[in-house]
């Protein structure tokens, strides 16, 4: 966000560069880290895609006696699991102000040496780890697939279980106060918005709509986990996504948990609410090669990407207002209409992966203070402009908004290099103060 106060007929420039950071492969023997306002923690390759460390940053708790019981379950074939001892490989994807993001991936594995013929190549799951610098919340995002169609009965998801008693009771959204875990190998009814495992000073919390919480320390162990996908949900090998929202840090009471967690599950509601997403078509409801026609015409060649639009946003047609643009492999979809512009898509051409949010945030926002009358306008992309260009090149793209609704006189002009060689975009904004 632009914080702007400008006499007038002059023009503020600056200049964002958004590139890719270095994706190095974290080797067995590497500890990968990543913190954020409440906790850090650590990941080691050697053990597999899941933290193996968390400290507090407060109390300086360190917690390491927990796994991570994901897994799906066959009654023909037993339970497959991704938490075993070198099991995967870990990536650093980017480490910025906002953010530090981990992938983990790794096939789900049986007992057995020889895997049964009707699995083909193991079921394989992403885990991308988000760990957000100025919050508690980690948010992960795991996309499933497989090469046959096997049924497996059953899909444990996120599934935390703590072997050591460190933490003494349960809170939920609709709790005053904490209740005590008493060890008696029971499910907690399932929640809705939250719940979390509390200590006298610690708190880990799950924000899904449905939680769980098994009380059984001395068995199994204390987990949290997701309610959906239920353990007894079958799944038919076909590519999937799940993600949750994960909380840890320490707190001082319990009116002050409860409100952090309920302030924590009202932004990841309304900014990444996947109740935003669109019903996605059936595929025998599409005309595919008529999609592909139609967006060849824009000089879109890929049939995955377009798969995926289909995917994300639910369309039965490529929108007139769509603008497509490619830098080297990333691939960027616009809707630019008179009265503003959307990020509708940023698509990795190399590995077929969508790369935005459900819930993009606008391509600029701009907050203007104005001396005369004491107040701030704030603008942004999308909406309320007279008018929107746009233009594409082979050096990169553009767009003009101009005739501001809001403030007169204003026009914001954003340019964007495409770097081919390094599948980036170098990204400029104008303002214009007639």
């Amino acid at each position: 966000m632009l914080l702007i106060s400008a006499p007038s007929k002059q023009q503020l420039k600056g200049v964002l560069e958004l590139t890719p950071a270095p994706q190095p492969i974290v080797s067995k023997d590497d500890i990968a880290v990543a913190s954020t306002k409440g906790a850090t923690w650590e990941f080691s390759a050697e053990r597999g895609i899941f933290p193996t460390k968390l400290q507090m940053t407060d109390s300086e708790t360190l917690y390491t006696k927990y796994t991570w019981e994901d897994r799906l379950h066959s009654k023909k074939l037993s339970s497959y699991r991704l938490y075993r001892k070198g099991n995967g490989t870990l990536q650093l994807l980017s480490d910025g102000p906002v953010a530090t993001i981990i992938r983990g991936q790794a096939h789900y594995l049986g007992t057995e040496v020889a895997e049964p013929p009707e699995l083909g190549e193991l079921p394989k799951a992403t885990y991308d780890w988000y760990f957000f610098k100025n919050s508690p919340l980690v948010y992960v995002d795991l996309h499933q697939s497989a090469s046959t169609g096997f049924l497996w009965d059953g899909t444990h998801f996120m599934e935390w279980n703590f072997k050591e008693k460190y933490f003494s009771g349960f809170l939920s959204n609709g709790m005053k106060a904490p209740r005590p875990l008493v060890d008696n190998n029971e499910r907690t009814p399932s929640t809705t918005g939250w719940a979390a495992l509390t200590s006298d000073k610690d708190a880990v919390a799950m924000i899904r709509d449905g939680v769980t919480i098994y009380d059984g320390v001395s068995g199994f162990g204390n987990y949290i986990r997701p309610r959906e996908p239920s353990v007894n949900q079958v799944w038919d090998g076909n590519q999937r996504r799940l993600s949750a929202w994960l909380w840890a840090s320490t707190y001082s009471s319990t009116s002050q948990l409860s409100s952090e967690l309920n302030r924590a599950s009202k932004i990841v509601s309304s900014r990444f609410a996947e109740s935003n997403a669109k019903v996605v078509p059936n595929d025998n409801d599409l005309n595919i090669s008529s999609l592909l026609s139609s967006a060849q015409a824009k000089d879109v060649a890929s049939a995955s990407w377009v798969r995926e639009l289909v995917h994300y946003q639910g369309i039965t047609e490529i929108p007139a207002t769509w603008q497509f643009a490619k830098s080297g492999d990333l691939g960027i979809v616009l809707d630019v209409q008179e009265s503003g512009a959307e990020l509708v898509s940023l698509f990795d051409l190399k590995t077929n992966r969508e790369l935005t949010d459900a819930s993009a945030a606008p391509l600029f926002s701009v907050e203007m203070f104005s001396p005369s009358e004491g107040g701030v306008i704030a603008l942004d992309a999308s909406r309320r402009w007279g008018n929107v260009k746009f233009e594409n090149s082979s050096t990169g793209l553009s767009l003009l908004f101009d005739d501001s609704e809001d403030v007169e006189g204003v026009s914001v002009e954003i340019n964007a290099l495409a770097n081919n060689e390094d599948s980036s975009w170098t990204w400029s904004i104008t303002i214009g103060n007639k």
